[in-house]
């Protein structure tokens, strides 16, 4: 065969790969299209003779993001590198398009820079062939330059392929060339089977794509992607092209990922991963189970649908505030769940930053169910200020509350009284009925106290058979004896027990602040002090305190 014959049989090879290829092919002079492939006019919605001669504009939304892209490429192209992105472009129709694209210049030096683009339609993540079809310098260009590996194969041996190709398999430029295609392969049998998968598929659709497992000349092995479509679908084995990518750190990635998503699933605890607009864009099995919302009921959503309505404006302004200023927030937060009822959680916020930009990418929420510990902390809240027995509040909330009421009177002037019940009898009872029907006679009693005494009142147990009562406003001593007189009364009713009815009666002393004392412990003294006064004096009745001089006044109250 004679050199023209082999340029013109290369050539026509050239061509009908340009012609078939499977990824979108242009070539550039200046800023217009000088030549294209089918795939190209297929992709943006146009025919070929179209686009001849247009401005590569054409194919984006606006001018502005054509000369952002190309001011990029020119980076790389001009610096004798390939330029590869992904980018966002028009169809005919308006319709984006997501492509990865890749050019590489021919001629640096010519006025008006020529260069060769790849583009791959990645929007349904498919690898499409790699054919060409430009003049044998164009080609060339094409072939060498491409980022993914492209071989031309015959009856299963490699007729041409370019040097990436090469490199992936760890073999030097050329040293492919003629090579069956079996030394791709790890054993006989797969390449067997999968060649006639492949060869069946090309035959029927002119199309196989596939993962597999690749072997190099050294041994080692990769994972690859590769795609390929037949010259003539109707004789596959006369001529097949090949395009190859490595695709080990994409899977290692995805192992990775998938792993991930294995320990979120696992996880007891809910997560939930938010966009920058804080739309949820995943969750876990666990905020499933925790919320008894599906994925895909809660998938683009922002997790304000899930609000309780327990948190003002105000809240939420601190939470995001910390989110700004520290890029998190902890804490706990009541939501709801899909069957309308309401949940404490804790909560943890964090902001994933774009690490190129440091922009907000993503925030990442991480909560667990708060209901039992809640409810543990309040049942032990409630035993630590409140009489197990009758349910009153004991000593330490008395304490507490009592500090509390002092302070308030003495901002706004008003006075505090405090009432000290002790019960008359009560031990004979308990020891002739036994304890059992003397916690029944306590408990009785605290409800009577309980029932007499204003709701803003606050009646205590202090142990055994006394009690105490705090009061707060602008009551007058005579309203106090007509309260400590109805007290006694209650007190007084006849209270049926196991054995039968007992009575007893109460001692009652009273101190008011600021007069008697503005302390919880001086108060407390001078009441103590005024209830001993009223059992010396018969019992069954009510003293005032009279400070100053320490004496006390029964039955009425003291002017």
């Amino acid at each position: 065969m004679s050199t023209r014959e082999q340029n013109e049989r290369l050539l026509q090879e050239h061509q009908a790969i340009f012609e078939n290829a499977a990824i979108g092919i242009v070539y550039s002079c200046g800023h217009r299209i000088e030549r294209c492939n089918r795939r190209i006019a297929e992709l943006f919605g146009y025919e070929v003779v179209d686009l001849v001669g247009r401005e590569a504009a054409i194919f984006y939304a606006n001018n502005d993001d054509y000369v952002r892209l190309s001011q990029e490429a020119r980076v790389d192209l001009f610096a004798g590198r390939a330029f590869v992105g992904d980018v966002e472009m028009r169809r005919k129709d308006g319709a984006a398009v997501h492509v990865h694209v890749s050019g590489r210049l021919i001629d640096a030096a010519a006025a008006e820079p020529a260069v060769v683009w790849t583009i791959e339609d990645v929007t349904d993540q498919r690898r499409i062939e790699l054919a060409l079809d430009l003049a044998k310098r164009e080609t060339e260009a094409i072939f060498d330059s491409a980022v993914m590996g492209i071989t031309l194969v015959r009856h299963r041996v490699i007729v041409r392929c370019n040097r990436r190709f090469e490199e992936l398999f760890a073999c030097g430029p050329g040293e492919m060339t003629g090579l069956s295609t079996r030394a791709w392969y790890l054993t006989d049998e797969e390449y067997a089977s999968i060649g006639a998968t492949a060869y069946a598929a090309l035959s029927q659709n002119n199309y196989h794509c596939r993962q597999q497992r690749f072997l190099r000349k050294d041994g080692s092995i990769f994972w690859g992607e590769i795609a390929g479509r037949a010259l003539d679908p109707q004789q596959p084995q006369e001529g097949s092209v090949w395009l190859l990518e490595d695709i080990s750190e994409r899977r290692q990635m995805l192992q990775r990922l998938e792993l991930a998503q294995r320990v979120l699933d696992s996880s007891s605890e809910a997560v939930v991963v938010t966009d920058a607009d804080n739309r949820i864009v995943s969750v876990n099995r666990a905020f499933e189970r925790i919320t008894g919302f599906s994925a895909d009921e809660v998938l683009g959503r922002n997790p304000g649908y899930f609000k309780s309505g327990r948190h003002d404006a105000s809240f939420f302004q601190s939470m995001w505030q910390s989110l700004r200023d520290t890029g998190r927030w902890r804490g706990e937060i009541w939501d709801r769940r899909k069957d309308g009822s309401v949940y404490p959680k804790l909560a943890s916020i964090d902001v994933v930053q774009d690490s190129s930009s440091g922009k907000v990418a993503n925030y990442v929420a991480v909560f667990s169910d708060f209901s039992e510990r809640k409810a543990t902390e309040e049942q032990v809240s409630y035993l630590a200020h409140h009489d197990p027995l009758t349910g009153l509040s004991n000593r330490l909330a008395l304490g507490l509350h009592l500090g509390h009421q002092l302070a308030v009177a003495r901002r706004n002037g008003t006075r505090v009284a405090l009432l000290f019940i002790d019960l008359d009898g009560f031990k004979p009872v308990n020891d002739r009925y036994g304890h059992a029907d003397g916690d029944r006679l306590l408990v009785t009693l605290a409800a009577r106290l309980r029932q007499q005494a204003r709701e803003s009142d606050l009646v205590v147990r202090l142990g055994g058979d006394e009690f105490v009562i705090v009061m707060e406003g602008g009551f007058t001593d005579q309203n106090l004896a007509t309260i400590a007189a109805g007290l006694v009364a209650t007190v007084a009713e006849p209270c049926p027990l196991a054995a039968g009815e007992v009575h007893v009666s109460c001692s009652i002393g009273i101190a008011c602040a600021p007069r008697d004392g503005d302390t919880p412990d001086a108060l407390l003294s001078c009441a103590d002090a005024a209830m001993y006064r009223a059992k010396a004096a018969g019992r069954g009745c009510h003293v005032f305190f009279e400070g100053g001089t320490g004496d006390m006044q029964q039955g009425v109250p003291s002017n």
